[in-house]
């Protein structure tokens, strides 16, 4: 079972958006960047599989404490959030990095997907060295919900499903763009923060692991297929 190394959970969520990308830059997975976007490359991992997350928040203002109640995270400060959404994301997929080949992290999320866009521009093909089967990302309020902006697979959203996971509605997650361009299925699954972008959002860290494991089990249990695609969707 994974545990909570809340300092460095707590370091995330205080901490502004250029020393996360510093933070990211260091990690040892680092492959490739551009202003905007950080990808992680790990060969030696069996599972083709990218996860994504997003590290800018709508929050310029990071003076602002984290407060533990329990296993619960909420600001210090009543007019800043804690801008969980999606630094609770940028946490897991830390944690997770190690168990696939690709982790994605995005800048400029909650100005429309920026990252995302620059992703694509810089790297407009699938490549050897860029080709997951699936997206994951790491971005969903609540603690049970997947949302697939763009129904490519049936058989991919059956698959996840199975998981226990509960179909829900979304607005926009930097995988609305990935998947229409690259035409690869994806999912964005609860991560334990609610009220986003209010000053009064929150944390549950029980979640927070909860998806980490159950993110872990979905990694393990995948054995490189191909989920059938289908075209005639809502998107």
């Amino acid at each position: 079972m994974e545990k909570l190394d809340l300092d460095f959970l707590i370091f995330l969520l205080e901490t502004d958006v250029s020393d996360v990308r510093a933070i990211l830059l260091t990690n040892p997975f680092t492959y490739d960047k551009g202003k905007d976007w950080v990808l992680f490359y790990n060969p030696e991992a069996r599972k083709d599989v990218c996860l994504v997350s997003h590290y800018d928040t709508v929050w310029d203002d990071f003076s602002k404490q984290v407060i533990c109640q329990g296993n619960v995270l909420k600001s210090s400060d009543p007019e800043i959030g804690i801008g969980a959404d999606d630094r609770a994301g940028v946490y897991a997929c830390l944690k997770l990095a190690h168990e696939v080949k690709w982790v994605l992290f995005c800048d400029g999320e909650e100005m429309h997907g920026i990252g995302a866009d620059s992703f694509i521009e810089s790297r407009p093909k699938l490549t050897e060295d860029f080709n997951p089967k699936f997206f994951i990302e790491l971005d969903r309020k609540g603690k049970n919900d997947a949302v697939f902006y763009h129904e490519y697979s049936n058989e991919f959203i059956e698959w996840v499903l199975s998981f226990g996971w509960t179909k829900a509605r979304g607005s926009f997650s930097d995988i609305s763009k990935l998947t229409p361009h690259y035409k690869i299925p994806s999912v964005n699954l609860s991560i334990g923060y609610e009220a986003a972008h209010r000053a009064d959002e929150t944390l549950d860290t029980n979640i927070l692991l909860n998806t980490i494991r159950r993110t872990k089990e979905m990694i393990d249990a995948y054995d490189n297929q191909t989920f059938k695609i289908q075209f005639n969707t809502r998107d």
